[in-house]
């Protein structure tokens, strides 16, 4: 009986089995988050993915989502095992998991052994940092958190007609903006953080002339709607562009986001501007969409996907 020629493949049940790969660890995290089907569990797969794009090797970045895989509760070490998954991994894994009566100590120590376990710590430390205190910088602007003493640059413009006419709020009173700002402080600490509203200032002196942000969609952790309102005494000079690439910039590498949406009214034509130098596209003319200043007021929507974005040049 002739034997089996080079090119033929052998029968299925004679193959050697495929190992895990990055993206079944992926498809498993999703699927075990997804099982339970909350915002806290869409939370932590987002936390995952952003641990996961700070990290430089394969083997560090299925630890991070394996990670995420064994906090779900639904699957464990074990069962890992059993899935194929490198001892390797599994190791960084069992660094990454405080045992029963553990000090922070001993726990730190123990972690910090394998270099894995140690890099995709930090890599989660950082990720939970960055998201409580955002600072971004550009040529000529600092985007910072915003304070309570921020309110009577904000009032500024908040209460001027002529920098509200087309939006969907104000001219707001003195009370309304301290509540306004009070209410985005206090939407920083939630878990996980949707409102990412940073205030505006010049480089060289800190004045403060503007705000921006980014909201984060509550049905899609993905998207994201920007925004941005300045003192029309710095209006025509490039401040608003400037800071909405940065949000992008932010939205899409940091956050790793896969959409970023904007809105506008179609007789606003400076910040219509500003979205399509940003490189976002026109996609919808909602007609009498908003009830504004005794009127149905018509809407622009925009939009930029993660793929279309091009990122600043970096200069040496």
């Amino acid at each position: 009986m002739a034997g089996m020629r080079d090119s033929e493949t052998p029968p299925a049940s004679t193959r050697e089995p495929s190992l895990p790969t990055l993206q079944s660890a992926i498809t498993l995290a999703v699927e075990a988050h997804g099982a339970r089907d909350s915002k806290s569990e869409q939370a932590e797969l987002l936390r995952a993915f952003l641990v996961m794009a700070a990290l430089e090797t394969e083997a560090e970045r299925m630890t991070a989502v394996l990670h995420a895989v064994l906090r779900s509760a639904v699957h464990t070490l074990d069962d890992l095992r059993q899935r194929g998954y490198p001892e390797e991994i599994l190791a960084a894994l069992d660094g990454l998991t405080r045992r029963s009566g553990e000090s922070d100590q001993r726990f730190i120590e123990r972690a910090s052994a394998n270099p894995i376990t140690r890099r995709v710590m930090v890599a989660e430390m950082e990720e939970k940092k960055n998201r409580r205190h955002v600072t971004l910088t550009t040529p000529r602007l600092i985007l910072r958190e915003l304070r309570e003493d921020d309110w009577p640059d904000i009032h500024r413009y908040a209460s001027d007609p002529e920098v509200v006419q087309h939006l969907d709020w104000g001219p707001k009173t003195e009370q309304e903006t301290r509540a306004d700002i009070a209410a985005a402080i206090a939407r920083r600490q939630a878990i996980p953080r949707a409102d990412f509203f940073l205030v505006v200032t010049l480089r060289p002196t800190g004045q403060l002339i503007g705000g921006c942000g980014l909201t984060i969609d509550n049905q899609n952790i993905t998207a994201a709607t920007l925004g941005f309102t300045f003192n029309k005494d710095f209006w025509g000079q490039g401040y608003a562009t400037e800071s909405a690439a940065a949000l992008l910039q932010f939205g899409f590498e940091r956050l790793t986001l896969h959409r970023i949406t904007a809105a506008c009214d179609p007789q606003n034509l400076g910040s219509c501007r500003v979205l399509e130098k940003l490189g976002m596209q026109r996609e919808a003319h909602l007609r009498a969409t908003r009830w504004r200043t005794g009127q149905w007021r018509d809407s622009l929507v925009y939009g930029i996907l993660r793929n279309e974005w091009h990122p600043p040049e970096r200069t040496a």
